[in-house]
Parts: C-alpha cells; structure tokens; sequence
C-alpha cells in the first residue's frame, strides 16, 4: 500500500462547498486500487484543505491519468484550487 497525501489551497468562502464536490466526484469516480479516503479541513487555515487516499501501489494510481474518468474527477475540483502539492508515501509504524 501507498497513501496519497494532497495539500489544496482554495478560497475560505468555498471550503464547505469544494469538500462536498470533491467527495462527490471521488464517488462518482471510483477509482480502481483506491481504498481508504479522507478529506480534512485545517484548523488553524480556512483557505486549506488536505486529502489523505490509499492506493495498491503507485502503479494503481498512475493508472488513471489521462483517463475519461481522471477529466470529469478534476473538471469538478480544479474550479476550486488555487494550488495543490501530491505527495506519495510508504509507511512505517512508530512503535514496533
């Protein structure tokens, strides 16, 4: 498994309505190799949101690029995102 972290910057007035069309369009999608999803709303910055999903491998994720899907996924949200970072991450208990 890998997780997908994506840090979103959008304008404060429209969190509430982005993170209902971002969870939407994720429904609407569903992407194959996708498990576990989050979208979190920062506390401390009203104009941040982040994205947490786990994927089989990078190789399930990579895999929709381009795709019919992958455009309607981001015809929804890219009106809302002023920038966003994607990250991939492998991880690794604290405590063994």
């Amino acid at each position: 498994m890998i997780y997908e972290e994506v840090h979103i910057t959008i304008e404060p007035d429209r969190r509430e309505e982005f993170v209902r069309v971002y969870r939407q369009a994720w429904k609407d999608a569903a992407f194959e190799g996708s498990h576990l999803g989050k979208i979190m709303r920062a506390i401390e910055h009203d104009d941040k949101v982040g994205v947490l999903i786990e994927w089989d491998d990078l190789a399930a994720h990579r895999q929709h690029r381009g795709s019919e899907k992958s455009r309607r996924f981001r015809e929804a949200i890219d009106p809302y995102m002023k920038h966003f970072d994607v990250w991939h991450y492998e991880l690794e208990e604290l405590v063994d």
